[in-house]
């Protein structure tokens, strides 16, 4: 997932949601290179570890791709929308006229 999607997140309940489960990955990600390291630790049961392990890899992959709570259509694209290529046309054509009185 990354922080990347969280910037570019336009709703702010996304952007929200998007950073912490960022932020959660990373802490897990720590999780998983801490008990990695400590395999080498005699002291520790390498039973226990694994099932940490697996455990943190099954959470990083249940919030590795989070669903989208917002369109994935650009509603303002002039191609997909209508009203909004009327609009754009609308625009250009005072700003045609604008240019043309003033000369």
């Amino acid at each position: 997932m990354g922080r990347l999607r969280s910037r570019l997140a336009t709703n702010p309940t996304e952007r929200d949601i998007l950073k912490n489960l960022a932020e959660a990955e990373r802490y897990l990600k720590r999780v998983l290179d801490i008990s990695r390291a400590s395999r080498k630790d005699k002291n520790l049961r390498l039973g226990r570890l694994s099932e940490i392990e697996q455990k943190v890899q099954s959470a990083l992959r249940l919030i590795d791709n989070p669903p989208s709570i917002t369109s994935t259509i650009d509603t303002q694209d002039p191609d997909l929308n209508p009203s909004v290529r009327e609009q754009k046309r609308k625009e250009r054509l005072e700003k045609r006229e604008k240019k043309r009185g003033s000369k």
